[in-house]
């Protein structure tokens, strides 16, 4: 990034500034006089706080391409990473994929697109490091199941307001993309899947009943085996099996 001649010993004083003043650094950036360093720095601080704040507020209502576009201007990536050294062409390469990936969230209305951005991109980083060989269990999204495959798969959530969620239902071809994400989960496994469905769940601090999602009834009820604790049964998904020579088995709590 460009150097904004803020040193690591002013970042760590205006963080230990935050800690002691129970506000984040960014706050203590814009109230840079109350970190205890040379008034240099301390302006440095408010300067950086003038350049993020209007940032965070374009996340609002910009969609990611638009916004790492303005990102890269305003902060002038382009012209600092082309300095004229042999490593530049790689990191311009890297700016311009950035940029590609950021559009390929643009179909989700702001500010869910960067949501779902910055969490994709911090689940890739936690799957550089998957060993498949190790016996343990990966917890990921759909979005970064793709082009992945495990022996058993938990398809979680399969509930409307869930999966489809109801965010995506308000968006033109919202219902779509649910439906796709949802077979992108399905065909991870590669013998044996677990679809759940709960029939009380905490949202918002709140106990709620939510109905099975509309997608479990686009799969061939053949296909279905249901397995229920005793006690907690889906009338929604009983009442559709019970038409079908589907199999349902009751489990003890």
């Amino acid at each position: 990034m460009p150097k904004r001649r803020i040193s690591d010993k002013t970042v760590q004083a205006a963080i230990g500034a935050a800690a002691d003043g129970g506000t984040s650094i960014l706050e203590m950036c814009g109230t840079s006089a109350q970190v205890p360093a040379r008034p240099e720095a301390q302006e440095a601080l408010a300067r950086f706080h003038a350049e993020v704040v209007p940032l965070l507020v374009e996340a609002a209502t910009r969609k990611p391409g638009e916004l790492v576009q303005l990102v890269i201007r305003r902060c002038n990536l382009a012209e600092h990473y082309d300095d004229g050294t042999a490593g530049a062409p790689a990191r311009l390469n890297n700016l311009e994929e950035l940029r590609e990936i950021a559009r390929g969230y643009d179909r989700y209305a702001p500010p869910r697109g960067l949501e779902r951005m910055l969490t994709d991109i911090a689940l890739t980083a936690d799957l550089d490091d998957l060993d498949e060989s190790r016996q343990r269990v990966t917890l990921i999204t759909l979005h970064m199941a793709k082009g992945l495959e495990f022996p058993v798969v938990f398809l979680t959530g399969l509930e409307d307001k869930l999966l489809p969620h109801e965010r995506a239902l308000a968006e033109p071809r919202g219902l779509e993309e649910e439906r796709r994400l949802c077979y992108v989960g399905i065909t991870r496994a590669r013998s044996r899947l677990y679809l759940t469905v709960a029939n009380v769940r905490t949202l918002f601090g709140k106990p709620v009943s939510l109905a099975p999602s509309q997608f479990l009834y686009d799969i061939p009820s053949a296909l279905l085996h249901l397995v229920e604790l005793e006690g907690h049964r889906s009338q929604g998904i009983v009442g559709h099996l019970a038409r079908s020579s589907a199999n349902v088995k009751l489990t003890a709590s």
